[in-house]
């Protein structure tokens, strides 16, 4: 007989009783934070685990839709869904101290913006690159094989999240609008453009890290309300645009295809489990593939070849996959249990809420530090990092994070040149002091770059 798991109830009992904690430690800090990671993020998780899971526990007969049945899973799918929710919940509710807000290094913020600017005209082009080769029409196809295509569309989902993030940290520190502008000319282009070709990722990652730096602004709360409701109503909009864009029936309700786009994390969990039940656990070998992969793509294919060895790759060994045109990608807790089995569903989501939660605690935008911002980027791709592998997931947010150290190390050192410079043309009586290039040599030699106090 159908029905909804009671273990999918119960992790949903503790997702609503984590969002009631986050509610409240966020309050005590000094107002409502919807994007705490208690609050945002663990609902998020608990949202595409269990509902699709659910979904199809409680359809008469198993199935639902694109050829998944419940038949073709493990029995304990929705145990392992439960406990993914549970680690990721846990994760997040870990109490990092607050990190003690300073002003950070002087810096120019125009150069953030700058630097953000440029780097988005680089996923801009992959875009319309993505155009030249079929747009919409042709999005899936190539599961077969890793290209050098696939890399400049990985560049993408990395560069744009972290170039406007870049841009609104500039505009945050000199306290002006956060949309307005050239950047937010540039950012409603890129969000438009990503949605034309069909795909989704990026674009809700980008509205989603405009919607963290609001919510540090007057009237956060109403922001985040409604800025969520159109992320959700943007994702609807481009799903249905691809699936009639390609041919495909939309007569389903938009909830309906929404839920379906979130069951690849049941359906590769499940069917990892069932495949693997009483066999040999891979014990972390994906994982480690995935960490030697973190070069940029075209040197990791040069260099080991294609990436046979990481989760993606594995699970369509699993399942089968041999269509060049489809395949369902991976998740994290799927990845989990093809290591380590059962235990590997709680692991990896436990690990990654444990990041986002440290992240947070150091989550200051106006504290002129890279990591007081890479909080925002990391809980943007969080919908991507849950539907990939290893190699995807630490890929995502390394990335990032080495970008934002480099355009605040150049910021800081504009400050720095333009401080020496000033102090070089400064005269005293028709000439300059002589003390002046003692200045500009100290200035260079006790002044020098470290991109690690950036990051501390």
């Amino acid at each position: 007989m159908s029905g909804i798991p009671a273990v999918l109830l119960v992790a949903g009992v503790f997702t609503v009783v984590g969002v009631v904690e986050g509610a409240r430690r966020s309050l005590r800090a000094g107002r409502l934070d919807l994007f705490h990671p208690m609050i945002f993020a663990s609902v998020y998780v608990a949202l595409v685990c269990l509902v699709p899971c659910g979904r199809l526990w409680l359809s008469p007969t198993g199935e639902s839709g694109m050829r998944i049945s419940r038949f073709m899973l493990a029995e304990h799918t929705p145990w392992l869904m439960a406990l993914a929710v549970v680690g990721f919940t846990l994760g997040c509710a870990m109490p990092f101290r607050q990190k003690a807000i300073r002003a950070g290094t002087p810096m120019r913020p125009e150069v953030l913006a700058t630097f953000g600017r440029m780097l988005i005209l680089v996923p801009m082009g992959v875009v319309g690159l993505g155009f030249a080769n079929g747009g919409v029409a042709e999005r899936g196809a190539g599961q077969n094989e890793v290209t050098f295509l696939d890399s400049l569309y990985a560049a993408r989902d990395i560069l744009a999240p972290t170039a406007v993030a870049l841009m609104l940290a500039a505009r945050f520190l000199q306290g002006r609008k956060l949309f307005g502008g050239i950047d937010a000319v540039l950012i409603a282009t890129m969000v438009g453009l990503i949605g034309l070709i069909g795909e989704r990722g990026p674009a809700l990652a980008i509205l989603i890290i405009f919607l963290v730096f609001a919510t540090r602004r007057r009237g956060a709360l109403l922001t985040s309300v409604l800025g969520l409701a159109g992320v959700l109503a943007f994702a609807l909009v481009v799903m249905a645009y691809r699936t009639t864009a390609v041919g495909l029936s939309n007569q389903e309700p938009l909830i309906d295809m929404l839920l379906m786009d979130s069951m690849p994390l049941t359906l590769t969990t499940g069917l990892v489990a069932e495949q693997v039940a009483g066999g040999t656990h891979l014990g972390g070998a994906t994982i480690v593939a995935g960490l030697l992969r973190q070069l940029p793509g075209p040197v990791s294919l040069y260099l080991f070849g294609q990436p046979d060895g990481t989760g993606v790759q594995e699970f369509r060994v699993i399942a089968g996959e041999t269509n060049d045109g489809f395949g369902w990608n991976f998740s994290l807790p799927a990845e989990g249990v093809l290591n380590f089995g059962t235990p590997g569903a709680f692991l990896l989501p436990f690990l990654a809420g444990l990041v986002i939660a440290w992240l947070y605690a150091r989550f200051d935008p106006a504290a002129r530090r890279a990591s007081m911002v890479l909080y925002a980027l990391a809980v943007s791709v969080l919908p991507m990092v849950f539907r990939t592998d290893t190699l995807g997931a630490v890929k995502i947010i390394l990335y990032p994070a080495i970008l934002l150290a480099l355009a605040y190390s150049l910021a800081v050192f504009a400050h720095r040149a333009r401080d020496v410079g000033r102090a070089l043309d400064r005269p005293t009586g028709g000439r300059h002091r002589s003390g002046d290039r003692n200045q500009l040599a100290g200035a260079m030699a006790g002044g020098r770059l470290r991109v690690g106090s950036l990051v501390r």
